[in-house]
């Protein structure tokens, strides 16, 4: 639960710009539009994970103004996240934020495997740090 107004939250999260606010892995966006409003948008989102910079390009599938959108994006090795944001209000002052994370890997059974053992947990890692950095960052600015 975040303690703000949803169209609050809605603001920052339409506003990928601010993802390296949200996201200690991410390091720079690129080629972002001022906020995401539109199926087809496309961003340059780039993350250090390891000491390696990875560049991975996305695209807005889905979009519901002021509650949820949809972005999918390669994010490396073949690799193919996509992530559903959702904002809920639970009345005028809160909210609830979700994000469900998808993927798809190469190399069949044994990318499954290698998935399980390692992207799974980068994605587990990755939802929870955004999660609750877009609630410190949300409660923050009330402050």
């Amino acid at each position: 639960m975040i303690e703000r107004p949803a169209p609050e939250v809605w603001a920052i999260l339409e506003d990928v710009r601010r993802l390296p606010e949200l996201s200690k892995s991410t390091v720079e966006v690129r080629d972002a539009p001022e906020r995401l409003a539109a199926v087809g948008q496309t961003f340059t989102q780039v993350v250090k994970v390891l000491g390696k910079r990875f560049e991975s390009v996305w695209e807005v599938t889905t979009f519901e103004a002021d509650r949820s959108f949809s972005i999918e994006g390669d994010v490396g090795y073949g690799v193919r996240y996509c992530l559903r944001e959702a904002v809920e209000p639970l009345g005028p002052d809160r909210c609830t934020f979700t994000l469900h994370i998808t993927y798809t890997l190469p190399l069949g059974i044994l990318g499954r495997v290698a998935g399980r053992l390692g992207v799974e947990q980068r994605a587990r890692a990755e939802a929870a740090e955004v999660v609750a950095g877009l609630k410190a960052v949300a409660e923050a600015a009330a402050r």
